[in-house]
């Protein structure tokens, strides 16, 4: 609850903000194997949409060595068409 409540507080502030940026201070403290996975989904749409207003830098740190390298599979950039015909 408290994620959401943070994306969805930044999101409605943004004309406000400086800067567009979400920062996670051990996330895996917070969550199990089964919401860790919903959690990267909304955490990648917000770090790649292509509109610029809601597009955000999104910083996690963690100590939890097994659940950082499940995010880094799950926050992998999208694939772009144009990437793959070069």
């Amino acid at each position: 609850l408290a994620l959401g409540w943070c994306v969805a507080t930044n999101l409605a502030i943004r004309p406000l903000l400086p800067h567009r940026t979400l920062v996670f201070d051990d996330l895996g403290a917070c969550l199990d194997a089964a919401q860790l996975t919903p959690l990267a989904v909304l955490l990648r749409q917000l770090a790649y949409e292509p509109d610029d207003g809601i597009r955000r830098q999104v910083i996690i740190t963690t100590h939890h060595e097994e659940q950082a390298a499940r995010l880094l599979e799950l926050l992998q950039p999208p694939h772009r068409e144009w990437e793959s015909t070069r």
